[in-house]
């Protein structure tokens, strides 16, 4: 039995063996096969003398040696030659050795001689009993995550050092509650606060000037958690408790979710340049109140000179009334009597002299006859000049006789309607105002509109004295009218002005033109004169 327990031991051990080896290849295989899957992965295995034992597809394509050309091979085969020469690949294996794994990360070589940024990890290969027999290397190819990352740093080191170099800006960041976090060479500079003294305190209480400051730094803050951004501007305070005024733009800080975690700061000292603009504007109303009070001067000028002017023009006017009637008088009383003496003169003569004198009585009637007609043209002269029967019988039969003297050259026929009209009560000057002004409109139609009907309406209202004169010629655009004052036009408003009235001229193309003259008579007045009138 003996015997044959050990026949039958000796048989079943190495089917044991063989079972157990089978297990092992069958891992091994499935190693093999998920190791070559990992083709972003190289697994390397290596002997204890560093001698490459394992080579799997990703490691074939991420160095380019085929797993015949380096088995066998040193494991310092992709090391490069600064890093092979200073013993790198032997301290690999050294810190693996003492600490169970050895991680490294640094510059490797390919096949073809071009380097990558290999990241690996070394460990050791240990038997069932814990025995090492070889190392296992993972490694991977971070050659775009190196240049990221050191495209990040330079970025970082290039922001540091502008942060660090700005001297004309403060740049801090707060967070959410408004609350300084960092602080640059620049923000120490305007300040006077240095990072310690300000780190952790409130931008707003410890910046802002006046309560206004405080209101606008945590408008600034809202408006920036809003749209991303926000401009302000505003009186602060520096740690000596001396004020400048600051311009800024605040920035929303985000997340890589989106989410809001604090703020940037760019501040500037714009203290001269509000200075500057703040002069500017003192300047600017200055010269705007020197401006205004020259042309309040020169307004006040001009309508002293205006005034001036009108009352130099009515002085004008009644010197030039009063001359008229003064040569009106000397025609009439001298002129025209001794022109009356001479003709009676001439007719006694021609009457006392022989009867055979035919020629010289002939010649005396043609003289006798001069002389009439030219006491005549001296009479209607002193009438033109001043007539007199204005002052001796009224306004309306002076209209009168001024119609007929128009109309006695005309065709068309000329209206004169003072059914509503009564002269008690008014003064010489405007009753002269009256008759100067239709006169001098009558000329502006011969003048302006030709032989045309005219209609003329003088009347009486509570509110004063109406003269209107409306012609029936083509008439005139408004338009064409602005700006052109005639001589005529310009009397005709001034004789208005002077007994307190007012001159308008309307015209429409086609419709002729009306002249429009209203002079202001008191209440009271009209009343007493429409009584005494019977009205």
């Amino acid at each position: 039995m003996p015997a044959a327990d050990e026949i039958e031991r000796g048989t079943d051990e190495p089917l044991h063996l063989r079972r157990e080896f089978e297990r092992l290849r069958e891992l091994e295989q499935r190693f093999e096969d998920f190791a070559n899957s990992a083709r972003d992965f190289a697994f390397i295995t290596l002997d204890l003398n560093n001698l490459i034992v394992g080579w799997n597809k990703g490691a074939e394509q991420l160095l380019g040696y085929s797993e015949a050309e380096v088995l066998g091979k040193s494991g310092a085969l992709f090391f490069t030659p600064e890093d092979n020469a200073n013993g790198a690949a032997e301290r690999e294996l050294e810190t693996a050795r003492a600490r169970g794994r050895a991680e490294d990360e640094r510059w490797h070589l390919r096949k073809d001689g071009s380097r990558f940024w290999g990241s690996g990890v070394m460990t050791l290969l240990r038997g069932p009993s814990g025995e090492v027999h070889g190392y296992a290397k993972v490694m991977r190819d971070h050659t775009e995550q190196r240049k990221y990352i050191e495209a990040l740093r330079a970025s970082e080191e290039r922001f540091r050092l502008m942060v660090e170099n700005v001297r004309d800006c403060a740049l801090f960041p707060v967070d959410l509650d408004g609350n300084v976090s960092d602080w640059n060479p620049g923000a120490e500079r305007i300040f006077g606060y240095s990072a310690p003294e300000v780190l952790g305190r409130s931008a707003i209480e410890v910046f802002a000037a006046d309560e206004n400051g405080k209101e606008i730094l945590r408008a600034d803050l809202e408006r920036a958690a809003r749209q991303g951004g926000a401009w302000a501007d505003a009186w602060m305070v520096r740690k000596d408790g001396s004020r400048f005024y600051a311009r800024w733009i605040t920035n929303a800080m985000l997340d890589e979710a989106g989410q809001l975690v604090g703020y940037t700061k760019v501040l500037r000292d714009e203290t001269e340049r509000k200075l500057v603009e703040e002069e500017r504007e003192r300047q600017h109303l200055r010269d705007r109140e020197l401006l205004e009070g020259h042309v309040r001067f020169t307004n006040f000028a001009l309508d002293r000179t205006k005034e001036e002017l009108h009352d130099l023009t009515g002085e004008l006017l009644n010197a030039q009334d009063s001359e008229r009637r003064r040569i009106a008088r000397d025609l009439h009383d001298h002129l025209s009597q001794r022109l009356a003496l001479l003709e009676m003169k001439m007719e006694q003569l021609r009457h006392g002299l022989p009867g055979n004198t035919g020629e010289v009585q002939s010649e005396l009637e043609r003289i006798q006859q001069q002389i009439s007609e030219f006491g005549d043209e001296v009479r209607d002269l002193s009438h033109r000049l001043h007539p007199s029967i204005l002052e001796h019988i009224g306004i309306v039969p002076a209209l009168k006789r001024l119609v007929e003297e128009f109309s006695s050259h005309r065709a068309s026929g000329i209206d004169l309607d003072t059914a509503d009209f009564f002269e008690e009560g008014l003064a010489p000057e405007v009753r002269s105002a009256l008759y100067r002004i239709t006169e001098e409109a009558l000329r502006n139609v011969e003048r302006h509109a030709g032989d045309v009907p005219v209609e003329i309406a003088l009347y009486r209202s509570p509110e004063g004295v109406h003269l209107e004169v409306r012609d029936r010629g083509p008439g005139f655009s408004q338009e064409a009218m602005k700006g052109k004052r005639t001589l005529g036009l310009i009397s005709m408003s001034e004789r208005a002005r002077l007994v307190g009235g007012k001159l308008e001229l309307k015209s429409t193309p086609g419709r002729g033109a009306v002249l429009e003259v209203a002079i202001p008579v008191a209440v009271q007045e009209f009343e007493t004169a429409s009584a005494e009138a019977g009205g």
